[in-house]
C-alpha cells in the first residue's frame, strides 16, 4: 500500500500577506478618517484670511496667500489689476471645509464659501486649497 502524501503547509509568506492586508487596510482608513477630521479643521482659516485681505484691499497680502504655483503663473502687478474688476467681493460666509478622495487621481482640498458680491448678489464658490511649506495656501486662478 502507498503512504499518505504529507499534507499540504500553506506558504509563510501567503499568511504574511493575508495578515498584512486585514491589518493595513482598516489601518489606512481609520488614519484617513482622524487626518480629514483635522485637516477639515485647518483649511477654513487660510481661505478667511485669504478673502479678508482681498475685501480690505490689501492686494500684497492676498497674493502672499496664494499658492506657488498660482504665484508662479501670474505676477504680482498683473493680479493686483485683476482684482480691480466689477462687481467685487464684499462680504463671505465660510460653509465648511472640504476632502474629496476620489477613487482615481489625487486627494482634493477646498473650503465652500457664499460669496457677497458689490451688486449685493451671492455665489456659493469651492476655493481649491493646496498644503505647502508655510501652510495651506488658497490655489485659485478666478479674480474675487
Amino acid at each position: 500500500m502507498s503512504e499518505k502524501p504529507p499534507p499540504r503547509k500553506m506558504p509563510w509568506f501567503a499568511i504574511v500577506a493575508v495578515l498584512a492586508i486585514c491589518l493595513a487596510t482598516p489601518t489606512y482608513f481609520v488614519y484617513s478618517f482622524i487626518a480629514d477630521r483635522r485637516t477639515v479643521q485647518e483649511l477654513p482659516p487660510p481661505a478667511a484670511a485669504y478673502l479678508d485681505a482681498l475685501i480690505a484691499g490689501d492686494r500684497a497680502k492676498g497674493y502672499e496667500l496664494l499658492c506657488e504655483h498660482r504665484r508662479d503663473q501670474v505676477p504680482l502687478e498683473r493680479w493686483r489689476a485683476d482684482r480691480n474688476m466689477e462687481p467685487h467681493v464684499t462680504g463671505y460666509r465660510v460653509i465648511a471645509g472640504r476632502v474629496s478622495r476620489p477613487s482615481e487621481g489625487p486627494v482634493g482640498y477646498s473650503v465652500e464659501v457664499e460669496l457677497r458680491y458689490s451688486d449685493s448678489h451671492l455665489e456659493q464658490v469651492a476655493l481649491p486649497m493646496v498644503e505647502e511649506d508655510s501652510g495651506w495656501k488658497v490655489c485659485t486662478d478666478r479674480g474675487y
